[in-house]
């Protein structure tokens, strides 16, 4: 069983564009235009990079805009100078081996910089990270003091720097117990900083001597107490355990042709005899789905949206002007020749000149893919309001516009779960759950014909689990029998995949691990798939191309400028 992944955590508009900005300086500094940010962890061409330096990581609410830069800068420097697969080759088993290697790895990137300003942001992104070390539980252990003081010399040492007076004082008792052997290797990092073999050999010294010391302290500290934990320790970390899957994914990611685990890991469904694609309306009232309809209209009407603004800015994304026609009679434009007599007869009359008409053809379709997992439901209203306003403009512009959903049948797995089960419970089975596909709204229907099937977005019972993976690739497959010449997929959720039945008998990263491998695979030169998050950042499984829109501000001003500005950076529209 893999570790659980993190649900996507909260993040401000302001924090999506301070990850934006950091996206940009890695591409910058690094030269790889593949490179941005997927969280916090930095991705190069759909795969993620294994680097695990602690300094690189700010915390979100508690770093102010130098650590960010810092941080990225660092990232840069990391991808330019520094062979990765070598690196993971290299790298100790052991936890701490593993932060002193990737610590000195890390430090030896940042000193091949030569550009002031860049150092500028290294210096204040480590200088965030020393003072939120010393702030937190972990500069009251031996352990941690030692780890502090041995972090703060090796990078003074790589630098050629000295220790600031304070900090000198601040470590010095940690410096006398460090290990023997230690300062004279710290000295030998520098003149080996351009050769990175040779420096991983003298870094595996001192994580050696690291390891040994940290088995002495542990056989030392017996069954003494652990230290009090503050209230905010689980905010800063030292990225001791960058092993498990994090480093599994990374080393596979490195080498296209590896597995990341074993054969039977790769994504199936123990069967898919009661999986269902069908109409949203299905199994609902016409006189509810009336009712659902009325409340959507009243909530757009409440909204405040200029449907006019609407429609121009969507038009100006999803069309390009082509002439229609030509108007004759015009004070300027190109020469009508059939108007040249005008011109001799009255030499007052100046419309002999003729203009064309341009009018809008849409290049691009669209489609919107719904999470109607159980979490949803509370968003639904707002939802259905935004698709609302957004189909109406879209079917002005005469842009294709399809709206899907995607959810189970079953609460826990249904009746796959009962045949696994008959079956023997045989291992890594896949997915145990009847999946159920929603069709909102087809290209073929208009806003005006399928009002009424948007609104069974607020049909309750519609909601329970979701798996992303296959609703993705299900919505791609729609969106790629349509003859447009660009197409756009929107992935509107709230979290992370979530099916119990699959992920409790093939692991917890079952199912997110699929939609990350379908979003890499799924972005071309003529498709793109973005990510709206309710209130969630999606940037894990979208990198860039994902915005955090606020249920409350989904359908209003704000939240339509944030789609349209989403919409604005995908590669595939522009």
């Amino acid at each position: 069983m893999t570790e659980q992944p993190t649900e996507p955590p909260r993040i401000s508009q302001h924090a999506q564009e301070i990850r934006r900005l950091q996206s940009a300086c890695l591409r910058a500094l690094s030269a790889d235009a593949g490179l941005e940010l997927r969280g916090n962890t930095a991705w190069s061409s759909g795969r993620m990079l294994p680097i695990n330096a602690a300094h690189l990581y700010p915390q979100i609410g508690y770093s102010d805009l130098h650590a960010y830069r810092g941080a990225s800068d660092g990232m840069a420097l990391r991808v330019r100078h520094s062979d990765m697969r070598q690196h993971q080759e290299l790298l100790p088993k052991s936890s701490g081996g593993r932060f002193i290697f990737e610590l000195l790895e890390q430090f030896r990137c940042e000193s091949l910089n030569r550009l002031p300003g860049v150092r500028s942001n290294l210096d204040n992104g480590f200088h965030s990270w020393t003072t939120q070390f010393q702030a937190s539980a972990l500069a009251e252990t031996e352990l941690g003091q030692m780890l502090f003081a041995l972090a703060q010399v090796c990078r003074s040492k790589i630098n050629g720097t000295g220790l600031a007076p304070e900090m000198e004082d601040s470590i010095e008792a940690a410096r006398i117990a460090f290990p023997s052997g230690i300062g004279a290797l710290a000295a030998r990092l520098r003149p080996a900083r351009f050769d990175q073999l040779r420096f991983a050999q003298i870094s595996l010294r001192i994580a050696r001597l690291v390891d040994d010391s940290i088995a002495a302290h542990h056989s030392n500290r017996g069954s003494r107490p652990a230290p009090r934990r503050r209230a905010d320790d689980s905010r800063f970390t030292l990225h001791l355990d960058v092993a498990g899957e994090a480093a599994a994914v990374a080393r596979a990611a490195l080498d296209p042709g590896s597995k990341s685990g074993r054969e039977d890991s790769r994504y199936r469904a123990f069967t898919r005899q009661y999986d269902q694609v069908v109409p949203a309306t299905q199994h609902i009232r016409a006189g509810l789905l009336e009712r659902y309809r009325a409340e959507i209209a009243h909530l757009a009407s409440q909204s405040g949206i200029n449907h006019r603004f609407l429609a121009r800015a969507l038009r100006a994304i999803f069309c390009y002007p082509t002439p229609d026609a030509w108007y004759g009679g015009a004070e300027r434009g190109l020469i009508d020749g059939g108007r040249l007599a005008t011109l001799i007869a009255s030499p007052t009359d100046h419309r002999v000149f003729r203009e064309t008409h341009e009018a809008s053809h849409p290049f691009a379709a669209i489609s919107f893919l719904i999470d109607c997992s159980g979490s949803m439901r509370h968003h639904a209203k707002s939802i259905a309001s935004f698709l609302n306003l957004t189909i109406r403009a879209l079917d002005q512009c005469e842009v294709p516009v399809e709206v899907l959903g995607y959810t189970t049948r079953a609460w826990n797995g249904g009746r796959p779960l009962s045949e696994w089960r008959r079956a023997g419970s045989p291992q890594q089975p896949g997915r145990l759950n009847e999946i159920n596909h929603l069709i909102f709204k087809d290209f073929t229907s208009s806003w005006r014909t399928s009002r009424n099937s948007i609104g069974a977005l607020l049909h309750q019972p519609l909601y329970k689990e979701g798996v992303d993976g296959e609703a993705v690739r299900w919505a791609l497959h729609r969106l790629s029998e349509n003859a447009a010449e660009r197409r756009v997929l929107i992935v509107i959720s709230d979290g992370s995949p979530s099916d119990t039945a699959t992920t409790q008998t093939n692991g917890a990263s079952y199912l997110h691990q699929d939609l990350v491998e379908v979003i890499r695979h799924a972005n071309t030169s003529r498709t793109s798939v973005a990510g709206i998050g309710l209130g969630l950042d999606m940037s894990p499984y979208f990198g860039d191309q994902a915005v955090v829109i606020e249920d409350c501000e989904l359908s209003s001003d704000r939240g339509i400028r944030a789609f349209l500005s989403l919409l604005a950076r995908l590669p595939t529209l522009r």
